[in-house]
């Protein structure tokens, strides 16, 4: 899908590490037992097409901790 490629580059793109405090994919799986997540900028919800969403510019790599800091708030640019 295209959310899955989406995701791929940009983990690839920011380093495999949280844009806001530098946790590294590997710190992140022996800490939350997953992969980093990928954040939407602006909330898929605004999209007429969810697709669009999953545009690389609106797409940030964040941990769990950061991403719920993120939720519901501007992001700073990537």
């Amino acid at each position: 899908s295209r959310w899955r490629l989406a995701r791929a580059k940009v983990l690839e793109r920011d380093g495999h590490e949280c844009r806001a405090c530098g946790m590294s994919n590997g710190e992140h799986k022996e800490r939350y037992g997953k992969s980093l997540d990928v954040h939407h900028v602006v909330p898929v919800r605004k999209f007429e097409e969810t697709e669009d969403a999953h545009n690389l510019d609106n797409l940030v790599t964040a941990c769990k901790a950061c991403h719920g800091a993120f939720e519901g708030l501007p992001v700073f640019p990537v």
